[in-house]
């Protein structure tokens, strides 16, 4: 099998590039499976030599034309049981040179696939291949198919794939790719809010990449580990691994950690609400990932420059970020990072008033968040279309979104979108003059950004106090009563004695 690393052309010409392929394949009929009857492979051998040299995509074609040719020719593999030279289709590196942008791919084929987003082909070819090739290309495809399922928030899928690459990777003694294992299911357990779960796997991970001198995975671990507190609102723990991360990554002249770790801590600082402080770590990391051009990198940056502007009231600076994100992430086909920068638009034109314009990007956020299977971005999507409905006083339509935004959320257990969506159902239910059904609402939302220790429970606060001016100080506390008592029933005397701080005074 050839090396992932071996770069075997440099080229922009896709028949040159088939050209060296299917040397490099060095495909006849025999040296090709003897079980098949010639006659078959003949006509795939031919179909094989025909879609690598003769076939060309047409101008502007989309990124899966484009790759036409190696797909079908792995098609035609597979057909043949050809599987080691099927393999080889998925593993072989060519740098294909867009000389117009000055830009190059080196990746194999089947992470480029992911890249642009066509998860569901991407499991295919995975799938086509698991059971018939060697062990190293089976924990390719088990890793593949984890992170692919991962990618659409398909979580049980992911976390059975990666621990049959973990199981394998144990099997063959290969603490690399037990390490990889881990740390991509500590991704999963983490986005499922199993912490605990995650916490276990990036630990044991950390254990491997000191045992075998990996420096950089060592420090990728502990800024995960750092992210993990984070998400659990434990900012200083978080910023104390980051540094971590940050010191390793530049002991080892890391250019990549470097840049992952100074965003990682510059969205710490901002979710802490120190923006200042966040703005200049994260242009410390859009100028290192710029240095080392790291597209998608710079993207990631982007996004949170425009959403500490936005903290800050910037608008205009923060639309600057994001449009800057959109246009680099439409440039390199990262549809993830396409739908962020759509969301964050549309959410700055509802902000400056411009609500016909922050529908239409909220849509395009909706309609890619769903071409991805993403159904966390969905539910955001849907989260922001209520808060621009609420704005045109559409609160029917709102309270739809923001209502399928918290199912979403509940059943993928994001705890914080979950807050989101109740905050905005709350405020769409009080400016709808439905104050009971508002109040449970924010009440709920208060006791999930509290569990969050998230700056957002000042928000929910501020609308509880609106209520106040509205209904009358008499009312709302009946309200406020009648609610606590449901909440006890559901969710028990814990849950009151954290509320009551902030909604009495001692």
């Amino acid at each position: 099998m050839n090396s992932q690393r071996e770069v075997i052309l440099t080229t922009d010409d896709l028949a040159q590039a088939g050209q060296a392929i299917l040397s490099q394949l060095n495909l006849s009929i025999s040296n090709l499976p003897s079980e098949r009857p010639a006659s078959l492979e003949r006509a795939n051998h031919r179909a094989i030599k025909n879609w690598l040299t003769r076939y060309q995509p047409k101008a502007k074609a989309h990124n899966l034309e484009q790759v036409q040719g190696l797909l079908e020719s792995f098609h035609h593999l597979c057909t043949i049981a050809a599987w080691e030279k099927a393999t080889q289709i998925l593993l072989l590196r060519i740098n294909v040179v867009d000389r117009e942008s000055n830009n190059s791919q080196v990746d194999p084929l089947h992470l480029q696939i992911g890249r642009w987003g066509h998860y569901s082909t991407q499991t295919q070819i995975y799938t086509q291949l698991s059971g018939h090739c060697s062990p190293e290309a089976e924990m390719v495809c088990l890793n593949g198919l984890g992170l692919a399922y991962q990618s659409i928030g398909n979580y049980s899928r992911a976390i059975e794939y990666h621990s049959q690459h973990l199981d394998l990777a144990t099997q063959l003694e290969d603490p690399i790719a037990e390490q990889n294992a881990l740390c991509n299911l500590g991704n999963v357990y983490g986005a499922v809010e199993q912490y605990s779960a995650a916490t276990t796997c990036y630990e044991a991970a950390l254990s491997l990449a000191c045992q075998v001198g990996d420096s950089r995975g060592e420090g990728k671990l502990l800024g995960n580990l750092g992210v993990l507190q984070r998400l659990q609102g434990n900012f200083e723990n978080a910023i104390a691994y980051h540094q971590q991360h940050l010191q390793i990554a530049l002991a080892s002249e890391d250019l990549d950690g470097q840049a992952n770790a100074l965003e990682n801590l510059g969205v710490a600082h901002y979710f802490r609400g120190d923006y200042e402080n966040a703005k200049d770590l994260l242009q410390s990391s859009l100028r290192i990932a710029t240095q080392i051009g790291d597209k998608k990198a710079i993207t990631v940056s982007l996004g949170s420059l425009g959403n500490v502007s936005t903290a800050l009231g910037h608008l205009q600076e923060a639309l600057h970020y994001y449009r800057q994100q959109l246009e680099i992430s439409r440039e390199i086909s990262f549809l993830e990072g396409q739908e962020k920068a759509l969301g964050n638009i549309g959410t700055i034109y509802k902000d400056l008033g411009d609500f016909d314009a922050s529908l239409t990007y909220l849509q395009q956020k909706l309609s890619l968040a769903r071409q991805l299977y993403s159904r966390q971005s969905e539910a955001y999507a849907l989260s922001n279309m209520g808060n621009t409905y609420t704005c045109l006083e559409q609160y029917e339509e709102a309270i739809r979104c923001q209502q399928t935004s918290l199912e979403i959320t509940q059943e993928l257990g994001d705890t914080w979108g979950c807050a989101a969506a109740m905050c905005n159902l709350g405020d769409a239910y009080r400016l709808s003059g439905q104050f009971d059904t508002a109040v449970s609402h924010l009440l709920n939302s208060l006791l999930l950004f509290d569990k969050l220790r998230a700056p957002q429970v000042q928000a929910v606060m501020g609308l509880l106090i609106q209520i106040a001016y509205e209904v009358g100080i008499e009312a709302y506390s009946a309200l406020l009563e009648n609610n606590l008592v449901a909440i006890q029933d559901s969710e028990g005397g814990e849950a009151i004695a954290k509320l009551r701080p902030y909604l009495f005074e001692e």
